[in-house]
């Protein structure tokens, strides 16, 4: 569980955000599927690469912590059907 975390247990990507919020200036080298993924992100949703990296990062964290917690995720397809999405 990460420290001072709500009490209920239930960790929320805002929260992470407001408790990790110091700016922090990093050198990041993608891989070419990163590279495509990040442009992809920033065509889909028109920010910018600092606030798409900014995004994945907190919502990478919000997952690890769901995960740890022995959650599962489930993908509703528009048909209705559930797939389980597993992280490697």
């Amino acid at each position: 569980m990460m420290p001072n975390m709500p009490k209920d247990g239930s960790p929320s990507i805002w929260y992470l955000a407001e408790h990790f919020g110091n700016l922090t200036r990093v050198t990041v080298n993608l891989t070419s599927r990163s590279s495509a993924a990040l442009a992809k992100a920033i065509d889909i949703t028109a920010d910018s690469e600092t606030n798409v990296i900014n995004r994945a990062i907190r919502v990478y964290a919000y997952l690890a912590v769901l995960e740890l917690d022995g959650r599962v995720f489930i993908v509703e397809s528009p048909d209705g059907s559930h797939s389980k999405l597993i992280f490697v």
